[in-house]
């Protein structure tokens, strides 16, 4: 029996959460390697634990979209501090997931919501984040379902 890719050794065991999901971008008409959208390395032996990882995917499910909304709107209404506060309160869950390219972009917005500037780039760069934010919460809901 599969489970999310992995053959499940015990049938009575649940199977161990996945640790990275990957996703395929292709630009050419050759395959693309596979790229980890995140993982739990970072976490050590804690990234190793599942229920850790369950509580983590939880915690991402809860508060990351509100925060990335609220990002949005301090963005979109020139509340620059907000902004910046709320770019800086991200990047740990984000990198905590192995996401180096979100958080490169968060501290980008960071630093152009200090400056004060731009204000277009940094809704275009927002807009990103929260379509992979999107996309990583749908993983997670799913994973965090219980089996049947």
């Amino acid at each position: 029996m599969l489970a999310r890719g992995r053959v499940r050794q015990n049938a009575s065991a649940p199977p161990a959460p996945p640790t990275t999901t990957t996703i395929m971008v292709f630009s050419s008409p050759h395959p693309a390697p596979e790229v980890p959208l995140y993982h739990f390395d970072r976490l050590g032996r804690l990234g190793q634990n599942p229920a850790v990882v369950r509580e983590i995917k939880a915690l991402f499910v809860q508060l990351v979209p509100g925060q990335v909304r609220e990002l949005k709107l301090a963005v979109e209404a020139g509340e620059w501090l907000a902004a910046e506060q709320g770019a800086h309160s991200l990047k740990s869950m984000f990198g905590n997931l192995g996401m180096d390219e979100i958080v490169a972009q968060l501290r980008q917005v960071e630093d152009l919501a200090r400056q004060g500037t731009d204000q277009r780039q940094q809704q275009l760069i927002v807009q990103a984040i929260d379509h992979t934010a999107t996309v990583v919460a749908q993983c997670f809901t799913q994973d965090l379902q219980p089996a049947h």
